[in-house]
């Protein structure tokens, strides 16, 4: 995953807001790390072990995917990418 072409961001604490597409994105704590954390390329695998050291485990669910939810969700809004091989 990385960053789209995105260039304006603004962090508040944990929080924070991206503009990107004409539209404002408000992101929580965690979609804020993933964000962070895809300043360069990294894997799925990687961001969900950032996730579980931050947050710990989530409740009921496979941190792996867990982390695809909400990568799929931030990759839909143009937030991140796939980054290629």
């Amino acid at each position: 995953m990385t960053r789209t072409g995105w260039t304006d961001w603004y962090v508040v604490g944990d929080e924070s807001a991206v503009f990107v597409d004409g539209h404002v994105l408000v992101l929580s704590a965690l979609a804020t790390l993933l964000v962070t954390r895809a300043a360069q390329p990294t894997s799925l695998d990687d961001l969900a072990a950032a996730l579980v050291a931050a947050f710990g485990e989530p409740d009921g669910a496979d941190p792996l995917a867990a982390t695809e939810q909400v990568v799929t969700e931030l990759v839909g809004r143009g937030v991140l990418a796939v980054a290629a091989p």
